[in-house]
């Protein structure tokens, strides 16, 4: 008997048992994907309107600029540290209360670029759709790299989107880096700018580094440190004990 037929008939017997296993994690999968959703429309229902209704204004210019046909509502929540994106038809940018007044203007702009460009490229409805197909394979290693990288690129096309609407990328850099000392967990089926999977470093180099980009290297240089200053902060206090 040689090999390969010893190895099908191995699995033949055992595929009630790797059956009822992947079917055991799909179910896991499923759930916690299925928490993530019920927890997204928690925070949608959480939100309200900002006090400064001008910036809803600056949003629907902004998203007629992108082209996008539907409404998009601009809302903030005690419940989120960063801003985010999420629903499809009927689409939601929730920011972080009092957020909009710790940037400077042009900060904020680039923010909500950024988060519109998930609207325009319909990024939530693929997440879901993505999501789905995570469950079912989620015992492949390939579909979880081809994943990471989907989400990669994702968010390296709206970095892109935000830079030329903002026009400067060191404005978004220093909004990046602001909001990254804010981020924590998202659930998986929201997408906020400081996600991806990416990490921050690489971001910044990326956008640093496009070939359009007129920033000088002291520009650069400035940049570099302010990220390399807020990472060690953030990393300090994280690491120190609540009792200290």
């Amino acid at each position: 008997i040689s090999y390969l037929t010893r190895v099908t008939d191995f699995l033949n017997r055992q595929l009630p048992m790797l059956v009822a296993a992947w079917i055991f994690g799909m179910v896991f999968f499923a759930f916690r994907t299925a928490g993530g959703w019920w927890y997204v429309n928690r925070l949608r229902k959480s939100g309200h309107t900002l006090a400064d209704a001008s910036w809803q204004g600056k949003v629907d210019l902004m998203a007629i600029r992108m082209k996008i046909r539907r409404p998009v509502r601009l809302l903030e929540s005690i419940h989120v540290s960063v801003p985010l994106v999420i629903g499809h038809f009927k689409p939601l940018v929730l920011m972080p209360i009092g957020m909009v007044n710790q940037l400077s203007p042009n900060e904020v702009e680039a923010i909500f670029a950024h988060e519109l460009a998930h609207i325009r490229r319909h990024d939530f409805l693929l997440n879901l759709v993505q999501s789905i197909l995570d469950i079912l394979y989620y015992f492949n290693p390939a579909v979880w790299y081809i994943s990471a990288t989907i989400r990669t690129e994702r968010e390296n096309s709206c970095d892109d989107w935000a830079v030329a609407m903002c026009g400067n990328s060191m404005t978004y850099v220093n909004a990046l880096v602001q909001l990254q000392e804010r981020a924590v967990n998202m659930p998986q089926l929201a997408l906020s700018l400081a996600g991806g999977g990416k990490p921050l470093l690489n971001r910044v180099r990326r956008i640093l580094n496009q070939p359009n980009n007129k920033q000088s290297v002291m520009e650069r240089f400035i940049a570099t440190i302010l990220l390399l200053a807020a990472v060690a902060v953030f990393s300090i206090s994280a690491g120190t004990p609540d009792g200290e």
